[in-house]
């Protein structure tokens, strides 16, 4: 019972606070000023953060790809090394 009343006591206090949040809100002319301001500032930094994380992982994949190449310059072998492999003793450059 007690927390039911709780509940009920917390959402009273809740509306009553919105309510008065409300009425300062329309009572307040610089109020939609400072809000479009507040959203303007915030729309631009979400974008310069997407564009940053944008340029990080172009970045990452370039360096990622540069690493594949090396790789696969670093694991081409010539033919005297494949036959070195195979076991082959014969001498190549005859």
């Amino acid at each position: 019972m007690y927390i039911a009343l709780t509940f009920i006591g917390m959402a009273v206090a809740a509306w009553a606070v919105w309510q008065l949040l409300r009425r300062q809100e329309k009572n307040d002319p610089e109020f939609q000023r400072h809000l479009s301001a507040d959203e303007r500032r915030a729309r631009i930094n979400r974008q310069t953060d997407a564009n940053d994380a944008l340029a990080r992982d172009a970045a990452l994949k370039a360096g990622q790809a540069r690493q594949q190449q090396m790789r696969g310059a670093n694991d081409a072998t010539t033919p005297d090394d494949a036959a070195t492999k195979r076991g082959d003793d014969a001498d190549t450059s005859a």
